[in-house]
């Protein structure tokens, strides 16, 4: 980004031209070539079928679309990358990180967030599952925030199309791991030795609740409804006892939001 407008990187001299694909600093015979390099790519034919489908009211299928992913040679997202699906520990707290402040938009999963450790925990636990996410810095709201993300089509359609009983049994079988991610995403300790973990999603509350009843500790869940915006209700989950929170999270051992408890 440079300036008010966005600059791409050219194919043929690395430099950078707008628009795309169009610099006039380079000759016709260049720009021919460059556009028959582009019609040839089965990216690019990929993206004709789509459009085609998608007057129809069609989508591509899965097994297309790892082949568009596999024609970006290099990239993340590429099916080179195979995330290790099967039940266990770290895919508890990925998941828990997921519910909360983490996303899967499209193919690309994706944390942004104001503490560098979290990203960095988040992408160390992405990477055990065979998916080598990336953290960079960035900017939100004019404050300096970290992105964690990786693209993986597998990944993606396996999330969103993972049945809420699945995802329970997931998150009962690893209630630490699951409330680890939760609780850095959704959590806080305040300065009362309390801990909280808040939702908009009941429930996700209910099943945290569950999980922290199966833990052997006594949450509290309430209901709260601002008055700004009008009709905005959220839950919150609360260990009030500080002894009991104090325990909670040297259970969940947390890299984030966990006072002065080592």
């Amino acid at each position: 980004m440079r300036g008010r407008h966005n600059y791409y990187s050219c194919r043929f001299c690395g430099e950078y031209h707008i628009p795309p694909f169009l610099g006039k600093s380079h000759s016709l015979e260049e720009r021919q070539k460059m556009a028959k390099a582009i019609r040839e790519s089965p990216t690019f034919r990929a993206g004709m079928i789509r459009n085609a489908l998608a007057r129809k009211g069609r989508e591509l299928s899965i097994e297309h679309r790892l082949h568009i992913s596999q024609a970006k040679k290099g990239r993340p997202g590429s099916p080179k990358y195979h995330p290790i699906l099967e039940p266990s520990p770290t895919l508890a707290y990925i998941l828990g990180v997921l519910k909360g402040d983490g996303c899967v938009y499209h193919s690309v999963i994706q944390l942004s967030v104001a503490d560098r450790e979290f990203a960095e925990s988040f992408a160390h636990a992405l990477s055990k599952l065979g998916l080598p996410a990336r953290v960079i810095p960035i900017r939100m709201r004019g404050k300096e925030h970290f992105r964690a993300f990786v693209s993986s089509i597998v990944f993606a359609q396996w999330y969103k199309g993972l049945p809420f009983a699945e995802f329970e049994t997931m998150a009962q079988n690893h209630p630490i791991d699951f409330l680890r991610g939760f609780y850095e995403s959704e959590g806080w300790f305040d300065c009362r030795r309390q801990a909280h973990m808040a939702n908009t999603k009941e429930h996700l509350l209910y099943l945290c609740a569950e999980l922290l009843i199966q833990l052997g500790f006594n949450p509290t869940l309430r209901k709260y409804e601002l008055r700004k915006p009008k009709g905005y209700i959220y839950w919150r989950l609360g260990l009030h006892r500080q002894k009991e929170a104090e325990t909670f999270v040297r259970t969940i051992k947390p890299c984030i939001k966990k006072g002065d408890i080592a």
